[in-house]
């Protein structure tokens, strides 16, 4: 192996990996916004460039994928996938 070529590959990716998330987060419209999902958007991206989009408002989860009572109104999902493949590191 290669001493620091994780680290030099990490570097390389990471911007791409914060500009992906900041777009599926931007893209992330809440179905019915009552401002608290929209206020409680976040993207993270770990130090492996791992990266996090959502929101913490409780309810988040129900919108996206529904429940036995009301169908789901997904937004991150499809957010996620206008991305897919569009960027290369």
């Amino acid at each position: 192996m290669l001493p620091g070529w994780e680290g030099q590959v990490r570097r390389r990716i990471h911007p791409t990996m914060r500009k992906v998330g900041q777009d599926i987060h931007d893209d992330f419209v809440p179905h019915v916004d009552s401002g608290e999902m929209t206020q409680k958007k976040f993207v993270r991206i770990d130090a492996q460039a791992n990266v996090e989009v959502g929101s913490s408002a409780e309810h988040a989860i129900y919108e996206e994928l529904g429940t036995s009572e009301r169908p789901a109104h997904p937004t991150l999902e499809p957010a996620a996938r206008k991305y897919r493949g569009r960027y290369n590191a």
